[in-house]
């Protein structure tokens, strides 16, 4: 059965390889009511999202290691409807658009100007979802013994 809160704790995991990045974008989330979960290394990100229940990841798209599109590619493997945002100082067409191919809600570009472009990018991710999740609500209460897949 499908269960989803109304009051859902709004988690958002943060990776990138700046730790000054990471520190002023978890301090404006925060401030917005998200809770942050930052980490600074690409081989984090997965594990981080097996283990928590963030349904929103801001994800740098230069990052030492796997770089951001390959991550990209197993957050929509392990759940598709994660919602990402890409954030990049690495600003190319093709690697926008490949971006978008592989599933990024949005794509921020660095050096951020204005931090509640940011959360504003996050407020949209989660409210995209609560939409998805009220819409499967519906559906379920519409059709009852129906057995989800």
């Amino acid at each position: 059965m499908i269960r989803i809160a109304d009051n859902l704790e709004r988690r958002v995991l943060h990776a990138d390889d700046d730790p000054a990045i990471l520190s002023i974008v978890q301090a404006a989330l925060t401030r917005r009511g998200f809770s942050v979960t930052s980490v600074c290394d690409s081989s984090e990100v997965i594990p981080a999202l097996r283990t928590s229940s963030t349904r929103v990841v801001l994800l740098d798209l230069d990052m030492p290691g796997k770089d951001g599109l390959a991550i990209l590619r197993e957050i929509k493997k392990l759940d598709g409807s994660t919602q990402v945002i890409m954030l990049t100082g690495m600003v190319s067409m093709s690697t926008i658009m490949k971006a978008t191919q592989l599933g990024a809600e949005e794509c921020i570009f660095k050096p951020i100007g204005d931090l509640e472009e940011v959360a504003d990018a996050v407020d949209r991710a989660y409210s995209k979802m609560l939409r998805w999740w009220k819409t499967l609500r519906e559906w379920r209460e519409r059709n009852p013994s129906v057995t989800p897949l």
